[in-house]
């Protein structure tokens, strides 16, 4: 996952999370249901979790170019 990446999915994360825990309490405040208030939210957990947790494709597409690796004169005189 790339620095982007990383931005988008813990902005996601954080909307997702925020709109199931509101629609969630909204609701169960309606209905004077606390156990669906939870539920809600546990579900919104477990969707953020879904989409922003693995490394998918729409997180990675900007990688980071690392610098090319070094040869260091002494190891490679100890190995020889």
């Amino acid at each position: 996952m790339d620095l982007k990446g990383q931005k988008l999915a813990e902005r996601m994360y954080q909307i997702i999370i925020g709109v199931f825990a509101a629609v969630g309490w909204i609701i169960g405040f309606v209905i004077q249901d606390f156990f669906f208030t939870m539920v809600m939210f546990v579900v919104g957990c477990l969707l953020a979790t879904i989409l922003t947790v693995p490394e998918w494709g729409y997180l990675n597409r900007n990688p980071h170019k690392w610098l090319p690796k070094i040869q260091d004169p002494v190891i490679t005189e100890i190995k020889k």
